[in-house]
């Protein structure tokens, strides 16, 4: 179901993998931010990605449209890192660390999900 009839139908869009590309990169990102933090390089890099995954990528189902969601959470956080002094940064840097690790499980998850067989089908022919 692509996601202009998932929102027709008033249900969840489901993510393919290349949206779940998408917040695995940000998640490599929030980690390279982390590892140097003083870096201004490497935290544009890491706000830009945030900002391009809250446009275009489709979250989680579970994770749509729900503040406490750590996979939200981590978009903004992320967003608003470049603009962060480093004094800033230095106080949300065990918050970020947590967020990314949060959300890596939850990606993981995902993509076990959706490389998993689909259930069967209602139509005898298309199963083998």
């Amino acid at each position: 179901m692509t996601q202009m009839h998932a929102k027709r139908r008033g249900v969840a869009p489901r993510p393919s993998e290349a949206h779940l590309r998408m917040l695995s990169r940000l998640v490599k990102r929030a980690q390279v931010a982390l590892n140097s933090p003083d870096d201004a390089d490497k935290a544009l890099m890491l706000t830009k990605e945030a900002e391009r995954v809250a446009k275009k990528a489709v979250l989680p189902v579970g994770h749509q449209q729900d503040e406490r969601s750590p996979v939200v959470k981590l978009i903004r956080l992320s967003k608003d890192w470049f603009a962060m002094g480093g004094e800033r940064r230095a106080q949300s840097a065990r918050g970020l660390a947590s967020l990314a690790g949060k959300t890596r499980e939850i990606v993981d998850e995902a993509l076990l999900a959706l490389s998993a067989p689909a259930a069967h089908s209602r139509r005898k022919d298309l199963d083998a």
